[in-house]
């Protein structure tokens, strides 16, 4: 899902995808991460948030990623 001008994602947008290990949203246009959005993703390995307009990522919003070894977040 990278390089697609997305601003913003709907709460619920992964709650199927529990088996999911690598979300790459890099060079977007989001500017805010919801409160629980990745919560039901408890297999992800990598999150890839880099590129985009975020000024701040609440530490709740990763608090299901026990598993989670990659995060980029840089040029945000």
């Amino acid at each position: 899902m990278s390089t697609n001008k997305i601003s913003s994602i709907a709460l619920h947008s992964f709650i199927d995808l529990k088996n999911l290990n690598e979300l790459d949203l890099n060079d977007n246009c989001l500017f805010k991460i919801e409160y629980n959005l990745f919560n039901s993703l408890i297999n992800l390995i990598k999150l890839d948030l880099s590129f985009n307009l975020l000024r701040k990522i609440r530490a709740s919003s990763l608090r299901n990623q026990r598993n989670l070894k990659e995060l980029y977040l840089s040029n945000n």
